[in-house]
């Protein structure tokens, strides 16, 4: 079994991306109107994120 390192810093990078988009980027839009939309759109983002962060994970480790 190898692992590949590039797959595991990228999933690595798209985990810290998700807890930016939830921790920094939403509680801007707060008490706006626009925080609905704006959840709403971080979650899709943040399931997209985080599959193709497990596909990595799952191509990291990957047997050859």
């Amino acid at each position: 079994m190898r692992l590949n390192v590039f797959y595991l810093i990228s999933s690595v990078c798209f985990m810290i991306l998700v807890g930016y988009l939830w921790l920094v980027y939403l509680p801007v839009y707060e008490f706006t109107t626009a925080y609905g939309f704006v959840k709403r759109i971080v979650s899709i983002i943040t399931v997209l994120l985080v599959l193709s962060a497990g596909i990595q994970l799952f191509l990291a480790i990957k047997k050859r």
